[in-house]
């Protein structure tokens, strides 16, 4: 396969690569078909050689077919894609985990194989799950298949798996709806990393997050400071705010790393637009006890900006 690299700028190899396609070896015919198809030099024929090639104990062998498949399953999906679809339902399951990739890639014409690649999860080791995910997510525009998978591993005991789900979500902000419980759960992940993609979901959402406020409100006490500072900010998203909301960012505004303080005024200056005379005095109180040169300055300029939109809508 690295001959087929090379034989992209010299022609002399190609033809070197040629020769070997008839080799009695086996193994090096192979290597052979795969290297040609990777320049482009390829017929019909190589097609049934290929797909045998997906369940190869050789790993280099079995990505080197996936990644040819792919190659031709672009100009001749309507071959390929049944080849792949059969490798996904054959015993061997280097097939059907090596056909994973060129799926994947060929995106929009594999939307057939969808139902064979989510119905392969159950059966699959936890490295498998997280490529079956990613190529579900990435084929099924819908998210009709995608979305019920992410929400199935989301209960998943790894954590990875659990993230992938999450990352996975991303890609269908606009049918927040049907996984925004299962996300707001998710805030209650052990994993910081799972419960920081969590809240980045929520906000980007653009769903009412009204519901999730208790949960974002009792993340302001989260031990990661990430995860603290973005529940802070989310909470300035939650419009109007509840006596929750508020309660937790003053107590943001008096935590001792001036960062969170920052988020807080930042925060309550977005909920200010819309309710001024119930925001000004929670930063009146803050500037009063504040000590932080740079935090006062942000403070007095969020004041500023709140008493001239309170005083111009009088």
């Amino acid at each position: 396969m690295a001959l087929g690299r090379v034989g992209e700028q010299d022609s002399s190899i190609e033809e070197l690569i040629r020769t070997r396609m008839n080799d009695t070896d086996e193994q090096t015919k192979i290597n052979a078909t795969i290297s040609m198809t990777l320049l482009g030099k390829w017929n019909d024929d190589v097609i049934p050689i290929l797909a045998k090639s997906l369940s190869s104990s050789n790993e280099s062998v079995a990505k080197g077919s996936s990644k040819a498949l792919y190659i031709i399953g672009e100009k001749k999906p309507d071959l390929v894609i049944p080849v792949l679809l059969e490798a996904l339902s054959v015993e061997t399951p280097l097939a059907a985990v090596h056909a994973l990739p060129a799926l994947k890639k060929l995106k929009k014409v594999s939307a057939g194989a969808l139902p064979k690649i989510v119905e392969m999860y159950d059966k699959s080791d936890a490295e498998t799950k997280s490529d079956i995910l990613d190529a579900v997510a990435v084929i099924d525009e819908s998210g009709d298949y995608a979305i019920p998978l992410c929400l199935k591993a989301l209960n998943e005991e790894n954590p990875l798996d659990r993230r992938e789900a999450l990352i996975s979500l991303m890609r269908f902000r606009g049918k927040a709806s049907y996984f925004l419980d299962a996300v707001i759960k998710g805030l209650e992940d052990k994993d910081v990393e799972n419960r920081a993609l969590a809240l980045g979901i929520l906000r980007g959402s653009g769903a009412d997050l009204t519901k999730a406020a208790p949960q974002i409100a009792r993340m302001v006490d989260d031990s990661d400071m990430r995860v603290k500072n973005s529940a802070v900010a989310t909470l300035g998203n939650i419009n109007p705010p509840s006596t929750t909301s508020l309660q937790a960012l003053q107590k943001a505004l008096r935590d001792k790393d001036y960062r969170t303080r920052i988020a807080a005024v930042n925060a309550l200056r977005i909920l200010g637009a819309s309710t001024p005379t119930e925001i000004i005095p929670v930063l009146k109180d803050a500037l009063e006890s504040e000590s932080y040169d740079p935090v006062k300055r942000i403070l007095t300029s969020a004041l500023e900006n709140l008493n001239k939109k309170n005083s111009s809508s009088n």
